[in-house]
Order: C-alpha cells, then sequence, then structure tokens
C-alpha cells in the first residue's frame, strides 16, 4: 500500500508492482495516467474534487475502486463500465444518476456496490439489484 501526495504523483510509475493505491482527500484536479501499474488491484480516490474525469487510466484488471465523495456524475458510467474485473466499487457521495446505473449492470464480477447517500428511487435499485444478482448493494 502506498499513500502519497500531490506532489509526489510525478513518482508513481516506479512502483510497478503497487497492488493498493489511496489518492484519497489530496488537491489534485488530473488523476495520473495508472495504466503502467499492472499490478494494481485496489484504487482509492475518495474525496478528490477532479476538474476532469473522462477517463481513468487504470489497468483493466483493478478488483476494486473507491470513488466516495468525489464529484463524479453520470458521465462515469461508460468509463466505469470498462472495469469488468471490479468486484468492490463505492460510489457513495457522488453525483451520479439513473442512468449510470444502466452502465454499472454490465459488472457482472460485482459483489459490492456502495451507494451510500445518492439518490435513486426504489425501483431504479430493485432493478439494478435483478441485474447483479449476486452483488450486495449498500444504501444506507
Amino acid at each position: 500500500c502506498l499513500e502519497i501526495s500531490a506532489s509526489e504523483l510525478i513518482h508513481l510509475q516506479a512502483f510497478v508492482n503497487l497492488e493498493e493505491l489511496i489518492l484519497s482527500r489530496i488537491a489534485i484536479e488530473v488523476l495520473p495516467d495508472l495504466s503502467e501499474l499492472t499490478k494494481l488491484q485496489s484504487v482509492k480516490l475518495e474525496g478528490l474534487k477532479l476538474s476532469v474525469l473522462d477517463s481513468l487510466a487504470i489497468p483493466g484488471g483493478l478488483l476494486s475502486l473507491s470513488l466516495a465523495d468525489t464529484n463524479v456524475d453520470g458521465y462515469v458510467g461508460p468509463i466505469l463500465a470498462e472495469f469488468q474485473q471490479l468486484r468492490s466499487l463505492n460510489l457513495s457521495g457522488t453525483n451520479i444518476d439513473r442512468f449510470t446505473l444502466l452502465d454499472l449492470s454490465t459488472l457482472n464480477n460485482l459483489q459490492e456496490l456502495n451507494l451510500r447517500g445518492v439518490n435513486f428511487e426504489p425501483a431504479d435499485i430493485a432493478a439494478l439489484q435483478m441485474m447483479l444478482p449476486d452483488c450486495v448493494i449498500v444504501r444506507e
């Protein structure tokens, strides 16, 4: 596990064997390219106020991702749908919309989805649960 500050982000690529990365609550506006860190299994980006999140340059084999309390919105859905190996996804406190749920429904390996503090109609959550029957959806 590596905890790093914003000023040290340029050195991330050197940690090729890194399995867990925590970039929570640091002042960055653009997420660095993490695609060279092919052994990453868990990434926490909690509390970041990113100005641009049009892609997540993270290896596709990621198992756990937390975007809790970030300013991501519905546009992140297609990006998240690319991470087909995800088992755990935390979107609590975000601004995702019901269309994001459709994108998430393709994550067949998802075992836990945290949606605390995100407002959805019960019917939307029920529909997602039907599409992901093996996933525990946390709302409260």
